[in-house]
């Protein structure tokens, strides 16, 4: 399993991103190895928010299609949220976002060491990346 961050959904959305190749390619790779990808209810909400503020509803709602489809989703319900909350509140990675405490909660919980994205903040929390941006 491979956890999925919203900047690597946002890269492969977005094809004048300018990571956009290093995405499709990581994301290609994980499909043909059958790779289980992985993104928390709150990555879903980030991701959406930022295809339909960046490019449009329409492309907002293609990205919604292709994660129903092709992704696990993890739910952050109130036990992970209060998890997260307090993670974030104690600043145990430093200037870590909320989004990513949660994302770091359930990657523990799932037991997923491996990432798709650009935030250094989970390299900074212990995870690695399988996209080499990082």
């Amino acid at each position: 399993m491979i956890f999925v961050d919203t900047s690597d959904i946002l890269g492969l959305a977005d094809a004048s991103d300018r990571w956009h190749a290093a995405a499709r390619q990581a994301y290609e790779e994980r499909v043909r190895n059958g790779e289980t990808l992985v993104v928390t209810s709150l990555i879903w909400a980030e991701t959406i928010a930022l295809v339909e503020r960046r490019l449009s509803r329409d492309v907002a709602i293609l990205v919604a299609r292709a994660l129903e489809r092709g992704y696990r989703t993890e739910w952050v319900d109130a036990r992970r949220h209060a998890l997260a909350l307090e993670s974030w509140r104690s600043g145990r990675v430093s200037g870590t976002r909320f989004v990513d405490c949660s994302s770091f909660v359930v990657m523990r919980e799932v037991g997923i060491d491996r990432f798709l994205g650009l935030d250094r903040h989970f390299l900074a929390a212990g995870f690695h990346s399988v996209c080499g941006n990082s």
